[in-house]
């Protein structure tokens, strides 16, 4: 009877595995970021319009760990919020159309989607 012995087995196994952690963390990141866009997307239609520079604005970014959704723009905040952070300038009428929290309102209305999509992807 003849013995094979194989040799570096351990490290075939951790190579695969350390293959597999990556491969995870790149697909949680990929869903991560659909997650980001389709929120941009699906506040698109709820953006306050008058020029257009606030909906041009849309970006993903990835800081760290987290993508962050927003529009990028000087008044970004005022628009979403509907006043400055003081209360005051209140806007109580939006002739090109759109809402306040038109952000942040279509996040909730959809956490439960964004959480179904992020685990299919486990």
């Amino acid at each position: 009877m003849t013995s094979a012995k194989v040799d570096g087995i351990e490290n075939l196994n951790k190579k695969i595995s350390d293959i597999s952690k990556k491969l995870v963390y790149a697909a949680k990141n990929q869903a991560l970021q659909d997650c980001a866009e389709k929120l941009l997307e699906l506040s698109e239609p709820k953006v306050p319009v008058q020029f257009g520079f606030l909906k041009a604005s849309a970006t993903v970014q990835k800081i760290g760990h987290f993508f962050y959704a927003g529009y990028n723009t000087e008044y970004a905040a005022y628009q979403h919020q509907g006043m400055n952070p003081d209360g005051t300038q209140i806007i109580r009428n939006r002739p090109g159309g759109g809402e306040s929290f038109f952000l942040s309102g279509t996040a909730m209305k959809n956490i439960n989607k964004f959480i179904q999509f992020y685990r299919d992807w486990e």
